[in-house]
């Protein structure tokens, strides 16, 4: 799409990692002023303090490699290169062609998003306080689901929410679907809340916050440049398959 806009892909794909970067340093702000609030209130269990640290981890290693794909390209490059060489020698074992290289086109990302911070600051700053408003939603969409089911602690909503927001971060599958209501189901259960009452919550709130907004996407999605190209074009092969029978 981006390229059909006269946008090189390269600059597209800096944008999107710098977007989800902002996201997920969105996330934990709140999440820092969250527990902050917890601990200097009702107490906050040692568990989920490194539960914090695991985010803030995860947010400084994708800070740490924009700026080093930026600063120091090549060490960044030595670091991925047995990555490259790995997965291609798994796609060989499997009779699959390599991959076409890969790791100059990501430390190529890298390097072009902290280009659009350091060039444009003020817009960064802007993305940075819109993501913090957008997870402060999202906190409070939670926590009104859980007040909905009968959950009035803040120690569990809080926390819930942070297990929902990272296990969607960290899961193997596509946006920790499955994985994200397994595991608010067992962090409400840790807190004494049943477990129907935690499954009820999750669902809930991923309709709301996940399921909702992508079936929007995936019928909004429908008006871009390239979906509409792409079906122009199937609709011509398929009257020319049937004009050639």
């Amino acid at each position: 799409d981006a390229r059909r806009r006269g946008i090189p892909p390269g600059r597209a794909t800096s944008a999107a990692l710098l977007m989800q970067i902002t996201v997920d340093s969105g996330f934990a702000t709140i999440m820092l002023i969250a527990f902050g609030i917890l601990a200097a209130t009702v107490g906050l269990s040692p568990l989920w303090f490194l539960l914090g640290l695991l985010v803030i981890a995860l947010v400084s290693a994708m800070v740490l490699i924009l700026v080093l794909g930026r600063k120091r390209p090549a060490l960044v490059l030595r670091a991925l290169r047995p990555i490259e060489r790995l997965v291609d020698r798994v796609l060989v074992r499997f009779k699959k062609k390599p991959l076409d290289p890969w790791v100059e086109r990501i430390v190529g990302s890298f390097s072009d998003a902290a280009g659009l911070i350091a060039h444009n600051p003020k817009t960064t700053a802007k993305a940075f306080g819109c993501s913090i408003a957008a997870s402060a939603c999202e906190l409070a969409c939670f926590s009104l689901v859980g007040v909905a089911f009968g959950v009035h602690q803040p120690e569990p909503l809080i926390c819930g929410y942070v297990v929902a927001t990272l296990f969607a971060m960290i899961s193997i599958t596509p946006q920790g679907v499955g994985v994200v209501e397994a595991a608010v189901v067992v962090a409400f259960t840790s807190f004494g809340v049943s477990g129907a009452a935690g499954l009820s919550i999750a669902l809930v709130y991923r309709g709301i916050v996940f399921w909702m907004p992508f079936l929007i996407g995936a019928i909004l999605i429908q008006t871009t440049k390239t979906f509409k190209h792409d079906a122009k074009r199937a609709v011509r092969d398929q009257k020319g398959k049937g004009l050639r029978r």
